[in-house]
């Protein structure tokens, strides 16, 4: 696996290098070394992220299987007792979102303060 396709599945999975780091159970900063190449990715860990990559693709088919509105519970910290951050999901319903014209998606219990940026909904 090259330094790019490992930096895009982590970015298409919203993955920060600390939530990487979490699941692949090593240091954000090896994390930051494998993107920049200063650490040679082991076959291992090119296998986790494509086993990640697959997890991912088999969420974004769910949410667009799911009967609309799609809605995603608040507070963020829900989604760390799944084992996966917040935006593991989100960016999954994004990637629904633009293959499907009919899908709607709303936060749940989101605080007002926050409501216009935290709302994803399809436009059209």
């Amino acid at each position: 696996m090259t330094t790019l396709e490992f930096h895009a599945i982590r970015n298409t999975c919203g993955l920060s290098t600390a939530d990487l780091g979490r699941i692949l159970g090593v240091n954000p900063r090896t994390v930051r070394s494998w993107e920049q190449g200063r650490m040679p990715i082991r076959e291992k860990i090119a296998a986790e992220m494509r086993a990640l990559a697959d997890e991912h693709a088999i969420l974004v088919d769910q949410f667009e299987a799911a009967d609309p509105p799609i809605i995603l519970e608040f507070p963020k910290d829900y989604y760390r007792s799944l084992g996966r951050p917040r935006e593991w999901y989100v960016t999954a319903l994004g990637a629904a979102l633009s293959r499907w014209d009919g899908l709607r998606a709303e936060w749940v219990g989101e605080p007002e303060s926050h409501a216009l940026d935290s709302r994803l909904r399809q436009s059209g």
